[in-house]
């Protein structure tokens, strides 16, 4: 069944893939792009460009059945002859759990730029160097090569490779800056959920106020700029919500009841955890390399509409 929308006139002169990125805000702007080159965007059942401006009483329709996993459009940041850096959007699952699973993945994505699949370690999850969960968006290296792989997975166990976070969390932090060093393990009888735990593995997360904000009387929240130091699974968000400030969107972890707020009041369907930035050497040219990403239009709403608030 495709989507229809009919364009108001208060909407005519925008260009098409702006106008819908305000309307699907799951969606980036490369990824609107990226459905009107596949022709499965249309105007008046005609095919267009990204740069279409619309006109009043235009009869916009997407073919949102065909918008499936081949389709997934992932951002590449970066491209070497040994490894790239991508944006990835939410809702995407890293790398598939087993074989069967028909699910497009980032490993997906990544398969047809191996120079040799059959030399990594782990087929499924070939070319991944590290992982985010489905619901957090931003900044992933993968590689071409086992070469490649092998390297920047030295990087990450030397701890030479700096990862920033964004989130959004429950709360007024006391301390405006500070490092959380908790040991994090497996849920005993949870076998997808994490926990601070004696027995676990050294974990260290640094973290930083950015801002504040006030929802209501009585309750607020905070944007933090996250430097994990250990990369252990659901890290920052086990360690946040160990310091009674979950992150803002996470069921796992955190308070239904500000994720159901945030949700009704912002539209909100997932984390609000972005991976920002990357600083990693470059494995092609040696020489150390910067990435930055933009929050995806779903948490920059939100930020938008939230209301500062001064100590």
């Amino acid at each position: 069944m495709d989507i229809k929308i009919n364009v108001k006139k208060s909407d005519e002169g925008q260009r098409i893939d702006k106008f819908l990125t305000t309307k699907f805000l799951d969606f980036s702007r490369a990824k609107i792009q990226f459905l009107i080159k596949k022709k499965l965007i249309k105007v008046n059942s005609k095919e267009i460009k990204a740069s279409y401006k619309l006109v009043y009483k235009d009869k916009i329709s997407i073919s949102e059945n065909k918008c499936g996993n081949d389709s997934v459009d992932i951002p590449v940041l970066y491209d070497s002859k040994s490894f790239l850096v991508v944006d990835k959007p939410p809702f995407v699952q890293t790398h598939k759990v087993t074989e069967k699973s028909d699910i497009f993945t980032v490993a997906d994505f990544i398969k047809s730029k191996l120079t040799d699949l059959n030399l990594y370690p782990d087929k499924l999850r070939a070319g991944i160097v590290h992982r985010l969960d489905k619901d957090t968006s931003g900044l992933l290296i993968l590689t071409k090569n086992i070469t490649a792989y092998n390297f920047y997975i030295s990087q990450f166990k030397d701890r030479k490779i700096e990862k920033k976070y964004e989130c959004l969390v429950l709360g007024i932090l006391k301390e405006k800056s500070g490092i959380i060093d908790a040991p994090v393990s497996r849920y005993k009888n949870y076998m997808n959920k994490m926990c601070l735990s004696d027995q676990g593995k050294p974990s260290i997360t640094h973290y930083k106020v950015k801002s504040e904000f006030k929802l209501s009387e009585g309750l607020f929240v905070s944007l933090l700029t996250i430097s994990p130091k250990t990369g252990r699974t659901h890290q920052i968000r086990v360690h946040m919500a160990g310091i009674s400030h979950p992150i803002i969107g996470d069921h796992l972890y955190g308070k239904n009841t500000i994720n159901s707020y945030f949700k009704d009041k912002f539209k909100l369907n997932r984390l609000f955890l972005h991976a920002i930035s990357l600083k990693l050497p470059d494995f092609d040219k040696k020489k150390e390399l910067f990435l930055k990403s933009q929050l995806y239009p779903d948490l920059k709403k939100v930020l938008d509409e939230l209301k500062p608030y001064k100590i």
